[in-house]
């Protein structure tokens, strides 16, 4: 569940309502139900290798993809669960749940690493428009894809010079 948190950039609720009938492992898709997303659109999310490879190797291909324990699907609406998810896979990572700058790590942080990374490398805003379900390119750009000081860093001087 977390890598599927990470890697797709959807949303807890999304996810947890994620059924096998909705996963394509051959082609390498998910398919998120309009019923299951905060827009009311299907939305297509194409699998990495890796979060490909942990959904094959689950075991069971009936019902809901991710169990808190076989047999027992997540709750979908519940708060307390997903915080519960997050604070027992940051203890088992060693990741502390502050940052440096006294930040609280939450579950939908992990969504805007997603859209950060689209952005990073370059994914063209309709395309990663897309892939989150946003449904205006202004939320995606102002609220999910942050830019580092590094990023920024050096960029004037990589513009050619321009001769007055």
């Amino acid at each position: 569940l977390l890598a599927g948190l990470i890697f797709t950039g959807a949303r807890w609720r999304e996810l947890v309502q994620l059924r096998w009938s909705d996963v394509d492992l051959d082609r390498g898709l998910v398919t998120l139900r309009a019923e299951t997303t905060k827009t009311s659109l299907v939305r297509t999310v194409d699998l990495d290798a890796s979060l490909r490879s942990a959904l094959d190797a689950l075991g069971h291909r009936t019902g809901p993809v991710f169990l808190k324990r076989p047999g027992a699907p997540y709750a979908i609406t519940n708060g307390t669960t997903a915080l519960r998810f997050l604070k027992s896979a940051l203890e088992r990572a060693g990741i502390p749940q502050v940052d440096q700058n006294g930040h609280h790590l939450h579950l939908h942080a992990l969504r805007h690493t997603f859209c950060t990374r689209l952005a990073r490398f370059d994914v063209p805003l309709r395309k990663a428009q897309a892939m989150t379900g946003h449904r205006r390119i202004q939320t995606l750009v102002e609220i999910y894809q942050h830019v580092g000081s590094d990023e920024v860093q050096g960029i004037l001087e990589a513009l050619p010079e321009v001769k007055l």
